[in-house]
């Protein structure tokens, strides 16, 4: 449906011609379609494949005192490790060296230059680095998403998808199958740093915002919720001039929606039925 089309079916709803309407249509069309979005649950589907992050190299612990200066040679993206004490960690590739420094404890995560890198750690005083970890293939250009070690890699959604508004489901594999470990907490993603393969990620989404300076445009609704959004939209235009009128198109679609949700729960059981064999 176009919107000059539900333009039309809105001012068949108890108005006189379409310049009755006004802005106040705009406003309620976009009201009704961010409604009924939430009553219907419009779920999309969001595929991406990440790859298993592979280690170049890895320290369990390194106890450092104030007398010494320990260097690594690693050939890698990004690193990652905790540390315990107050220090310094350098960074050199060539004539090149960036300086990083920490205390208290904490974690520290940093991308890598291309090629051979010279890592060293040095202090006035002792500390601990726990987990340190250089990976070969982190291609990713936040630093917050460098995982610690065995730590799950963490996925901003809204970032990811921008129509994001929530998880629908578990996340999915290629096969549909429920990824092992995988999690959503509030708006993030997080996937075992072992797992490789593609994600399906089903989510509710934002409806796209209607304007008044293009109605020849496509209304982001499935064809079948066409008249439910005409009412809903009438309802809402109705509040300000009659409160009866905008009480009847709420009733109307209400009745609607009540019937398509009896519908789809009707199509879930026969399914379900049909497959074992169990009213």
């Amino acid at each position: 449906m176009k919107l000059k089309e539900l333009l039309k079916e809105v001012t068949a709803l108890g108005f006189e011609d379409e310049s009755e309407l006004n802005d106040s249509f705009i406003f309620a069309a976009n009201r009704a379609l961010r409604n009924l979005y939430n009553e219907l649950c419009q779920i999309t589907e969001k595929t991406f494949f990440t790859e298993k992050i592979e280690i170049d190299s890895y320290i369990k612990e390194y106890s450092h005192t104030s007398t010494e200066v320990y260097e690594i040679t690693a050939h890698g993206t990004a690193l990652s490790f905790k540390y315990f004490g107050e220090g310094r960690m350098n960074i050199s590739i060539g004539e090149v060296t960036k300086n990083y420094e920490f205390q208290g404890s904490g974690a520290l995560r940093e991308l890598l230059p291309k090629g051979n890198v010279t890592i060293s750690f040095e202090g006035e005083s002792d500390y601990k680095i726990k987990d340190f970890v250089v990976y070969k293939n982190f291609f990713d250009s936040d630093v917050e998403r460098i995982p610690l070690y065995n730590e799950k890699r963490r996925f901003s959604l809204p970032s990811m998808i921008k129509d994001f508004i929530s998880v629908s489901k578990e996340p999915e594999d290629k096969s549909g199958k429920k990824i092992n470990g995988a999690e959503v907490i509030s708006d993030y993603l997080f996937l075992p740093s072992d797992f490789s393969g593609t994600v399906n990620v089903y989510y509710k989404r934002l409806a796209k915002r209607l304007t008044v300076d293009d109605l020849d445009c496509e209304i982001d609704i499935a064809e079948k919720y066409n008249h439910l959004l005409a009412l809903l939209t009438a309802s809402y235009i109705w509040l300000d001039e009659d409160s009866e009128k905008a009480e009847y198109y709420m009733m109307l679609y209400r009745d609607e929606v009540a019937y398509i949700r009896r519908t789809q729960a009707q199509n879930i059981s026969n399914n379900y039925s049909e497959i074992t064999g169990w009213a």
